[in-house]
């Protein structure tokens, strides 16, 4: 389908970090007042290449890695 060409594509350009385990999609968790939910996506090595402005960090965003080693704690 398109959007697998496209991803491959964008793979292809090595500008994404890849997991402790290798795979390319991390996994976040949105955490809101009322809900939580994941979202999964790529994370930019350096955002610039991407964007002309570094967009802030949204605060109810977080790795899904790092809450669950905040949880456990």
């Amino acid at each position: 389908e398109a959007w697998q060409l496209v991803q491959r594509s964008f793979e292809k350009l090595k500008k994404h970090r890849k997991t402790p385990a290798g795979l390319n999609i991390w996994t976040c968790m949105v955490k809101g007042p009322r809900k939580s939910k994941q979202l999964r996506g790529y994370l930019l090595l350096e955002p610039t290449d991407v964007f002309s402005e570094v967009p802030y960090d949204n605060p109810v965003v977080s790795l899904a890695d790092l809450a669950d080693k905040e949880a456990s704690e």
